[in-house]
């Protein structure tokens, strides 16, 4: 009898759908729990900080699912919500404008007609226009004008359609959430926390605060961020995001072989996971091709080495095409992850300095800390991050794969 085999239940490259949503319980009932002040006119604003592929965007996209959704089981909450991903060099007015606009697409005819009516410039042809009158008004090298044009317009609009929609007959909504990803991405940007804080804090103070934005970088955009007025942060909650614990990204696993209906060993899985280092999205890409690789309706350890070989090289011209140079010419960065991986073990940093042909490496370390190629141990030892990324730069070197 020919086996039959279910769709697969993984979808690394896609929005990971609630029923399938494993962990972060802690982050996204805190975030959920504000949302529903935020219905009552108490704005909320996040930041969503980690390292590349720690699931920050999924996160996102999941609160932005339930904010939407209006489940009458999960938070009852009704949203109009944008999601805008920052490209390299864009200005604050860009994406206010960008995010602003993708709003317009989940209005009502209602809602479009009465902010026609206000807005006038601002608003023509169904798309907002922010800048003197619809002119160009770059928020950049200290140009306070445009920081004070941008900031008034943007009020201006957001206030009409938070109006708009609570008082909307066909469709009325909670209020507004933008999410705003790859903020490392924005021009200047420590001039945006100042920003960001006035359009929420005005809107606040004329009892229209219902909106939230969540923000998603690095740590080290969030440090840049708020430069421009550390007084932001009273304004915009921290939410950390760390390597899922074993149990969190196991669960991931089960959840997906469940709705698959497949059997799997456990202790198999759990060293499968260990491989990824608990991102999310390696989780989701192992359980994605250990699926693939089943052919019998048992995921065994056949189908985990597959899958382990399959994973890394994908992550090569995935997350990990940004950590390392695998076919072109191989400089510092190349140099000191080549000696840690050689090393098969954690070097403290004046040993890595030592035995790297690259001297000095004191001041490449952090960089690729940040990067998500290594990583530090409790004792201060540097670390290849996972062994999927091991796996990745072996592969590519015939040198170590004779090892």
């Amino acid at each position: 009898m020919t086996y039959s085999k279910k769709p697969n239940p993984f979808n690394p490259n896609g929005v990971v759908p609630p029923s399938l949503f494993a962990g972060r319980s802690t982050q996204i009932n805190k975030i959920l729990r504000k949302l529903e002040l935020v219905k009552t006119g108490s704005p909320a604003s996040f930041i969503f900080v980690g390292d590349k592929g720690i699931g920050k965007t999924a996160l996102a996209k999941l609160t932005r699912f339930v904010a939407m959704n209006n489940d009458q089981d999960l938070y009852k909450l009704n949203f109009l919500s944008s999601y805008y991903s920052v490209a390299r060099g864009q200005t604050a007015q860009d994406v206010l404008q960008a995010s602003l606009n993708e709003l317009t697409e989940m209005m009502s005819p209602g809602v479009i007609n009465k902010i026609q009516k206000h807005l006038g410039n601002l608003f023509s042809n169904g798309k907002f226009s922010i800048g003197a009158f619809g002119a160009s008004v770059e928020v950049s090298r200290g140009n306070k004008q445009g920081e004070t044009t941008v900031r008034d317009q943007a009020i201006s609009i957001l206030s009409n359609v938070i109006t708009a929609i609570r008082e909307d007959k066909d469709s009325p909504k909670d209020g507004v959430l933008i999410v705003i990803d790859e903020l490392n991405n924005l021009l200047n940007i420590q001039e945006c926390a100042q920003l960001i804080k006035g359009i929420v804090t005005t809107l606040d103070v004329k009892d229209l605060g219902f909106i939230s934005l969540i923000l998603i970088g690095y740590k080290d955009t969030e440090r840049k961020f708020f430069e421009g007025d550390e007084s932001a942060r009273r304004n915009i909650d921290e939410v950390l995001l760390n390597p899922m614990p074993e149990e969190e990204a196991y669960e991931i696993l089960c959840k997906g072989f469940i709705k698959a209906e497949v059997k799997w060993n456990e202790s198999e899985a759990r060293a499968a996971i260990k491989r990824t280092a608990g991102y999310p999205y390696a989780v989701q890409l192992l359980g994605h091709n250990a699926y693939e690789s089943d052919k019998d309706g048992n995921i065994d350890e056949d189908d985990w080495a597959n899958a382990t070989v399959s994973t890394a090289l994908e992550l090569q011209s995935k997350e990990f095409s940004t950590m390392y140079s695998f076919k072109g010419k191989r400089g510092s960065r190349e140099l000191i992850i080549d000696c840690v991986i050689e090393n098969n073990a954690c070097l403290t940093k004046s040993d890595l300095n030592n035995q790297c042909p690259k001297q000095n490496v004191y001041r490449e370390i952090s960089k690729l800390i940040q990067q998500g190629s290594l990583t530090q141990d409790a004792e201060g030892n540097i670390c290849i991050s996972s062994q999927l990324f091991r796996l990745a730069v072996i592969f590519s070197k015939p040198d170590l794969l004779k090892q």
